[in-house]
């Protein structure tokens, strides 16, 4: 039997959310007594080494397309002699709770998908192994400029890149627009001009889940699309709560709160992956969504660029919104280290690297692929990517978590009023940015 599954958490995926509000000496408590048990593990030495190499991947790929992504990585695994085991949690929040949990009781998995959101709290935990023990000397010369922002050191950082997504791109179906001889929206004054068109139709002209990811995705193109690079810099990384008070950043929170009057009601999609069946069956027009959407159209069979068309949110062309996925490795007894590295090697290869980012909707974090290969809707942003000045860094990666997690709350509870007011939005906006004291 080379592969086994575990599933762990309840509930439905809530991708790239903030880390969980668990008490940080409680972690570190958890996280010593999981050393503690390591320790004993290995000093009682009751365990043989294993045959071939193995894997535990911690994660929450549990969608279709995403599914369809990992067995990529799997297959390589097991190609390349590794026995492969995962433990699937529902999402994010939950994955992390569930590695915390095993770290406690002693038996961590070997490997997890892990955000750059979270590099400062591996360092303190001090449980992750650094990529340097496991990757070849070269293979952070081997990255492109993207990836290696975001690892900083390499002979430090925690966290091995395996993929490039973009979050700036919307999708549509394109039937729809073809059927009621549309053009797409040039920026959103034009989608709101369409929005009673697609009403009158029957067609819900925005589809957006019944999240707060979801909704937070969209307010943060709005920003790009209605305030600019600008408004999008000032807010997201300089965290400058003036910004509301722009002329610009006024009109995209206008534009935000317009956008509920022509957005799917909550219970026709509560999960991200939901929407984009919405767009998938043409019950809606359009979905904001990053380019991993692309594998769950792929995944039910729809084709991009005919019936489903990618292309970036309306205002926004011209920018790639750079996200990371990456994996980390924690520190286990030393029988570990083989299937650690075979599985660091295995996300290094050229042709692994093309082939899960075509299933995954992303683009390979590596300078040197072949990009003949690569998809047409990664191929449409790939030359921003490897730009100067043309991409910008996630959110996720720019804001602390506080601030964060409070903007998206405060997006997500105004969008699901329906009938707060711009000054009751900003003033509340504004304070999401203000630091507190404990």
């Amino acid at each position: 039997m080379q592969s086994s599954l575990r599933l762990i958490g309840r509930g439905r995926r809530l991708p790239h959310v903030g880390f969980p509000r668990l008490d940080v000496c409680a972690i570190l408590v958890v996280a010593m007594l999981g050393c503690a048990a390591w320790s004993a593990t290995i000093s009682a030495g009751s365990a043989a080494p294993p045959s071939k190499p193995e894997i535990d991947l911690a994660h929450y790929w549990i969608s279709p397309g995403e599914r369809a992504s990992l067995d990529v990585i799997k297959a390589a695994f097991i190609a390349a002699g590794g026995v492969w085991h995962e433990s699937p949690s529902l999402d994010y929040e939950r994955m992390r709770r569930d590695v915390v949990t095993r770290l406690a009781v002693g038996l961590p998995p070997s490997a997890m998908w892990w955000g750059a959101e979270d590099r400062s709290i591996s360092k303190v935990l001090d449980f992750l192994r650094p990529i340097h023990e496991l990757a070849p000397d070269d293979w952070s010369r081997r990255l492109n400029a993207a990836a290696r922002s975001v690892i900083g050191n390499p002979q430090q950082t925690l966290q091995l890149p395996i993929t490039i997504h973009n979050e700036n791109w919307a999708w549509y179906n394109g039937q729809r627009y073809r059927q009621l001889e549309l053009s797409l929206p040039r920026n959103w004054s034009e989608f709101l001009s369409q929005a009673p068109i697609f009403t009158a139709h029957g067609i819900i002209p925005l589809a957006v889940a019944d999240q707060p990811f979801s909704v937070g995705k969209l307010f943060n193109m709005v920003v790009l699309g209605v305030a600019g690079r600008e408004g999008y810099t000032r807010l997201f990384m300089k965290a400058d709560a003036t910004v509301f008070d722009d002329p610009a950043m006024q009109q995209a929170l206008r534009v935000f709160l317009e956008l509920r009057r022509w957005s799917s009601k909550p219970n026709a999609a509560k999960t991200w992956d939901a929407a984009t069946r919405l767009v998938s069956t043409g019950r809606a027009a359009m979905q904001v969504m990053g380019d991993w959407a692309r594998a769950e159209f792929a995944a039910v069979g729809v084709s991009d660029q005919n019936d489903i068309i990618c292309a970036p949110p309306p205002g926004s062309a011209g920018t790639f919104i750079v996200a990371v996925d990456m994996f980390a490795f924690l520190k286990k007894e030393a029988d570990a280290y083989e299937g650690q590295r075979l599985l660091t090697q295995v996300m290094l290869r050229p042709d692994i690297q093309i082939q899960f980012a075509n299933h995954k909707g992303s683009t390979p974090v590596l300078k040197n692929f072949d990009v003949t290969a690569l998809h047409e809707c990664s191929k449409l942003t790939l030359p921003l990517l490897l730009g100067d000045h043309d991409w910008l860094p996630s959110v996720r990666t720019t804001l602390p978590e506080e601030p964060r997690t409070r903007i998206v709350s405060v997006t997500y509870r105004h969008w699901r009023s329906g009938n707060s007011t711009l000054g009751e939005f900003t003033a509340d906006l504004k304070a999401a940015l203000q630091p507190r004291l404990e």
